[in-house]
């Protein structure tokens, strides 16, 4: 679920977050309607979201480290972890499968997909000892979020002296389908099938069922982000 919350923070970022010189020639485009500047501006800015993304490190991550630490009195806590092999991707792989500016209406819709956000591990464990307790375990494998589509559409009003102001906005997610394929072993017992279920199956099946209230919050959310960047960029 996190991975969906940050894939869906980037996009919001993408298409409200216009520096102030986009954001004027934006404005410019709107006025004069200039449909192939105002969708082109937004791409634009969308993919250099996904360039600051690579740029940060952040697609594709990757990590290898070992961790060993001990009190002075190691009866108290000592521990020994290590990350094998993680790799983090496809945040960056931002596709605009729809952007469509109708200029009587002034109505922006959109249709922008992520096709797949994967983590996967080589190997993870740990082994804590805390007053002589012993907490341990081993985690492998990879998960793997498929078809993030964010869609929706905003109208907007224009004026010479006013400049843009949103009219109303609706958006709506929708996650393809979770591939979860983790070993999952705690204590040393297995828990892989219970998580991997749980992954792949009771999280997709609460979405689905809460769709509705999760594109009311995200609607909600978008509409303040995007009215706080209007207001900070008209200032």
């Amino acid at each position: 679920m996190k991975v969906v919350i940050l894939a869906i923070a980037c996009l919001l970022a993408s298409v409200s977050a216009l520096p102030n010189q986009q954001f004027t020639e934006l404005e410019a485009a709107l006025i004069t309607r200039n449909n192939g500047l105002i969708t082109g501006q937004i791409v634009q800015q969308i993919e250099n979201v996904a360039q600051t993304i690579r740029d940060a490190g952040l697609d594709p991550l990757e990590l290898d480290k070992e961790i060993e630490y001990a009190l002075p009195v190691p009866s108290i806590l000592n521990l020994k972890a290590a990350l094998r092999g993680f790799l983090f991707r496809g945040l960056s792989n931002i596709v605009v499968n729809r952007m469509n500016y109708a200029v009587l209406t002034s109505r922006l819709t959109f249709n922008v997909e992520l096709p797949e956000i994967a983590l996967s591990v080589g190997v993870a464990d740990w082994d804590v000892n805390i007053f002589d307790r012993n907490f341990n375990g081993i985690v492998s494998g990879r998960v793997a979020v498929k078809n993030i589509v964010i869609a929706g559409e905003v109208r907007v009003s224009l004026g010479v002296i006013s400049g843009i102001s949103l009219r109303s906005m609706e958006v709506t997610l929708n996650v393809g389908n979770i591939e979860s394929n983790l070993n999952v072993a705690l204590q040393g017992v297995n828990y892989s099938h219970h998580i991997n279920n749980y992954l792949g199956v009771t999280v997709p099946g609460t979405l689905r069922a809460y769709q509705s209230d999760i594109n009311e919050l995200i609607t909600i959310v978008a509409t303040e982000v995007v009215e706080k960047n209007l207001l900070t960029n008209l200032n």
